[in-house]
């Protein structure tokens, strides 16, 4: 998919640097310390509050042209990570969400690069299927329903949650379906809304269509 083998962490800092976010020798510094450590540029960005979490995701949609799901807007399946290297999800802040066939959708921490996907589609023996995230919401999701992993991290990359909800696992989300994370057999590319603020559109209706289906639970009960 040519999407995918265009997802590389230069062109995310070319697109930060031409909206005056993050400089060239700033990004340039953290990729330097990523290859070194083995840490995310996505996380340390987030981390270093150079960009807000579901800034990044935004810019990496519009970059990329993928679709934005997160994880507490769309529940991954169950069981969906049975069999998949949890080290290698953790590692990467990958959350598996989908698996129909040979095609294995993912929410990714904003972005990974592509030989991180290949490296999954590898060893998962699956077609992956790429969908932009949140690095906070994939490192809850990772250390509450996988277990193990690096509560630091996870507590780093959201630091405005209550102290005490890393031992909890969230309310189950909405399947909001903003993005269709399995393509159907023939589709094209991975389709991105619409241009012209259709993006700032897509993130109000998430939180509005949330706020109904919790609204229906609460009636319900």
């Amino acid at each position: 998919m040519k999407v995918v083998q265009r997802l590389e962490y230069t062109r995310l800092a070319e697109a930060l640097a031409d909206r005056g976010l993050v400089d060239a020798a700033t990004s340039q510094q953290i990729l330097q310390q990523c290859a070194k450590s083995g840490e995310l540029y996505t996380e340390l960005l987030v981390q270093a509050n150079l960009v807000a979490d579901w800034e990044l995701a935004r810019i990496v949609s519009e970059t990329f042209t993928l679709p934005f799901l997160p994880v507490d807007v769309y529940e991954p399946a169950k069981d969906v990570a049975k069999g998949l290297d949890h080290e290698f999800l953790h590692r990467h802040c990958i959350v598996p969400l989908d698996r129909v066939g040979i095609r294995l959708s993912v929410s990714m921490p904003g972005m990974v690069s592509a030989d991180v996907l290949a490296s999954l589609g590898h060893h998962a023996k699956a077609t992956i299927v790429p969908l932009v995230g949140s690095v906070a919401a994939n490192r809850n999701w990772l250390y509450t329903v996988l277990g193990g992993g690096d509560a630091g991290a996870a507590a780093k990359a959201n630091p405005n949650a209550p102290k005490g909800t890393g031992s909890k696992k969230p309310a189950a989300p909405s399947q909001l379906e903003m993005a269709d994370p399995l393509p159907q057999a023939g589709a094209g590319a991975i389709a991105g809304p619409e241009p012209d603020g259709a993006w700032s559109s897509l993130f109000d209706d998430a939180d509005q269509q949330i706020q109904q289906q919790n609204q229906k639970k609460k009636d319900a009960a």
